[in-house]
């Protein structure tokens, strides 16, 4: 586990992130100035019965307050350019369980085993408290923080299935779902206006929090070395317009599909909602490497490939290519 969570600060720390530790404690104004809804089961934090701060009274469900803090107190000590990782634990009571605690909780006695019906009782008042890790960055647009999150994954061997999704404290049009195994397992994109001048962070600063414990169960423990080919890798980029309610990574999915097997990677690093696009409509832009085991490949295999890949988003998605 811990060689894991090494490899995971190396990686971030690799993307320009610095790591930082906060107290596990925030405030009621904290939530309320994240945006959720009263049904958002962050809202149920655990109260503590002797706090540090009398603002600071509940342990946390999300690591966004803390981490968000730390980056308004870098900017206004001149580290403008900070960009800040947390990978902690949060507190994440169910909801038959009361955030205040129990009036009268089993006290079993020192001297002797506690009995199976006490040890039952405690560990049912116990919380769940999964392994977070979240980013905060001014410096990054928002489709960077997509991209930490995958690659995050994919250095421990996790495919990760992406979404679009309308879900506080992050713009309803630049956030993105990260789903495992049928499970949403985080978020990623840039925060609303109202979020961020709420904790007077920079305007369009990007965030993600995804759950680590989630990923880590899925990881390959042993680091690979990339492959290494002699042959050139041909580099094409492509801008598909497409209704804002297909996903990205179903386009991007058809995409490989189609463009065979000479497409070595294909990775999204744009998405573009704005004038230049029909209102309802997003220009999702991809980054394709195409490469051969056994030769060079030249301009018309490229090109067939490429055209391939529309071609099938064309079909599937009435996408249409942006010039």
């Amino acid at each position: 586990g811990q060689r894991l969570l090494r490899r995971i600060g190396v990686h971030l720390a690799g993307r320009d992130l610095v790591e930082v530790r906060n107290y596990p404690f925030i405030g009621v104004s904290d939530i309320d100035a994240l945006g959720l809804d009263a049904s958002d089961s962050r809202r149920h934090a655990m109260t503590l019965a002797n706090p540090l701060s009398d603002e600071l009274p509940l342990m946390r469900t999300t690591l966004l307050p803390s981490v968000f803090g730390a980056l308004a107190r870098n900017i206004s000590r001149g580290f403008a350019d900070s960009a800040l990782f947390e990978i902690a634990s949060v507190v994440a009571p169910s909801k038959d369980q009361p955030s205040t605690g129990v009036t009268n909780p089993p006290r079993p006695s020192v001297s002797a085993r506690p009995s199976q019906k006490d040890l039952d009782a405690i560990e049912k008042l116990i919380p769940a408290q999964p392994l977070h890790c979240a980013v905060v960055s001014g410096q990054h647009v928002w489709s960077d923080a997509i991209e930490i999150v995958l690659t995050l994954a994919s250095e421990l061997g996790v495919q990760l299935v992406v979404n679009s999704a309308a879900v506080a404290p992050w713009h309803a049009g630049r956030c993105a779902q990260f789903v495992l195994d049928g499970t949403v397992i985080g978020h990623a994109g840039e925060l609303t206006p109202r979020v961020i001048e709420a904790f007077s962070l920079p305007k369009r600063t990007v965030a993600l929090e995804i759950n680590l414990d989630a990923v880590l169960t899925r990881a390959n423990t042993v680091p690979s070395a990339p492959q290494i080919w002699t042959f050139p890798v041909a580099k094409e980029d492509i801008a598909l317009v497409v209704g804002d309610a297909v996903a990205a990574q179903d386009v991007l999915n058809v995409v490989r599909e189609a463009a065979g097997d000479l497409l070595e990677d294909i990775k999204l690093f744009d998405v573009y909602q704005g004038a230049q696009v029909a209102q309802g409509h997003k220009s999702l832009a991809f980054a394709l490497r195409f490469r051969a085991q056994d030769r060079t490949l030249s301009a018309e295999e490229v090109a067939a490939a490429r055209l391939a890949g529309i071609a099938a988003a064309e079909k599937a998605f009435g996408a249409t290519l942006r010039g």
